[in-house]
């Protein structure tokens, strides 16, 4: 019996090194298996990363066009703004704000707002405007004059906003002419004209007609036939929303700026029906100017379409 012992510890010993290879070669697989999820979880994490980036990308493109695009509002915009800071100096105005001053936009950087104003008491008037702005409480439309370089003056109305955040450093002002200009009545008289003619209602082309800031006024029933839609659902709304479903953020800018430099734009919308049917079409839109050349409508056509 005991001679036994000696052989059975020996036969032990002999199969220990395969235990501890085969207990190795799972601990490999194991820490093989690991290192695969985690490459897996590393390439699935990448392709996040790219997803975002490009997401990223596209926002900031996005964003270049809207402020390209707010941009091109402000500078074109009919009605009269100036960016100020908030003690009045003016730090931006644009080409209607130059243009009710006499003065070239770029003269204007710097310059004290108030002091264009008719008096000491409308100085006064406007410091304390700007004041309530400064301090978050929008104050009530301002009435005063405005000087203008030939040395008459030109009443408005002043509203003024926030430009930015509660931290924002320069406030927004409008200026609102308060009655029409020399040669301006007899424009007025000729666009309402337009507006109420017979052969604006009778056309058979689908028509419609905006203000200068591209808001629908007007349209004539062979647009409501097509389109379907009431004209208190298309009255009010920006130009293109009404005439496309989805015009491109690009394509808004391009329209923009080639109604500003050219006076008309043509291209493709995709208008859709309040039926919820979508139709591509030409659309050609045309400036209409008063008697000073600044544009007061624009007029939209859409080409080649039966008014049923």
């Amino acid at each position: 019996m005991s001679s036994l012992a000696p052989q059975s510890s020996a036969a032990d010993k002999a199969v220990d090194p395969l235990d501890a290879a085969l207990r190795r070669i799972a601990e490999l697989e194991e820490q093989a298996l690991t290192h695969r999820v985690t490459l897996d979880n590393l390439h699935l994490h990448k392709a996040e990363l790219l997803a975002q980036n490009d997401e990223l990308r596209q926002a900031q493109a996005n964003l270049e066009a809207a402020r390209l695009r707010h941009q091109a509002l402000f500078d074109f915009s009919p009605v009269a703004h100036f960016l100020v800071s908030v003690n009045g100096m003016i730090l931006k105005t644009n080409r209607e704000a130059a243009r009710l001053i006499g003065i070239d936009a770029q003269a204007l950087y710097g310059f004290h707002m108030p002091n264009l104003t008719g008096d000491s008491q409308q100085r006064v008037a406007m410091l304390n405007f700007l004041e309530a702005l400064r301090d978050g409480e929008p104050p009530s439309p301002l009435a005063l004059g405005l000087f203008h370089r030939d040395g008459g003056q030109t009443r408005v109305q002043l509203h003024g906003s926030r430009s930015g955040g509660h931290n924002e450093t320069s406030l927004l002002l409008t200026a609102v002419a308060l009655y029409p200009r020399t040669g301006e009545t007899a424009a007025v008289v000729e666009n309402e004209r337009l507006l109420g003619s017979t052969v604006f209602e009778q056309c058979a082309q689908p028509l419609l007609i905006t203000d200068a800031a591209l808001h629908v006024i007007r349209c004539n029933p062979a647009f409501l036939r097509f389109s379907g839609y009431a004209p208190r659902e298309v009255l009010g709304h920006l130009l293109e929303a009404v005439i496309a479903d989805e015009l491109e953020e690009a394509t808004a800018w391009l329209m923009w700026r080639s109604l500003q430099d050219q006076g008309h734009w043509e291209g493709i919308a995709r208008l859709r029906k309040r039926n919820g049917e979508r139709h591509e079409l030409p659309v050609r839109v045309d400036a209409v100017a008063a008697q000073d050349e600044r544009v007061t409508h624009y007029v939209c056509s859409l080409e080649c379409l039966s008014p049923g």
